[in-house]
């Protein structure tokens, strides 16, 4: 038989005005500008015009896909849906929660529009207490502001 392992302290975050304040001030402006398409966008868009021919008129809508919890504050690494990665060139670790929409054109074929969740504000909890979205705890980098409409 084994021992009896003692429990952890389970300590709760800091919840004061004083914390809050120290964690929202202080940081350097965030870029405004667009990161480059990848090296997989042109071949993406050869993609996204065949399928827009086989679906004219009807608007397409694709997910990337969410987080898949592991054990319970423990995530698997994303990886988004195939036909996600194969119709925007966004492949591993990239933008959980995104939506391509594919939206018909009166005069043929679509626009294609990806929306991607919105950084949490930096006055916000979100921005240092959510480890999935908060910029904090995420490369901020990586995270383009949505929604990029007219992708090459």
């Amino acid at each position: 038989m084994s021992e009896k392992q003692p429990q952890a302290d389970h300590r709760s975050r800091p919840t004061g005005e004083a914390f809050k304040t120290f964690m929202q001030e202080g940081w350097a402006p965030r870029a405004a500008d667009l990161p480059d398409l990848t090296d997989g966008a042109a071949s993406a868009a050869h993609r996204r015009a065949a399928l827009s021919e086989e679906f004219l008129g009807e608007r397409l809508v694709i997910p990337a896909g969410g987080f898949k919890v592991r054990s319970n504050d423990t995530d698997y690494v994303f990886r988004p849906h195939t036909a996600f990665a194969y119709l925007t060139g966004l492949g591993s670790d990239r933008e959980p929660d995104a939506v391509l929409v594919l939206e018909p054109l009166s005069e043929g074929g679509h626009e294609s529009t990806l929306y991607f969740r919105p950084l949490a504000g930096r006055e916000t909890d979100e921005f240092f207490a959510d480890s999935r979205v908060g910029e904090f705890w995420s490369v901020p980098a990586r995270r383009w502001r949505a929604p990029r409409k007219n992708l090459a």
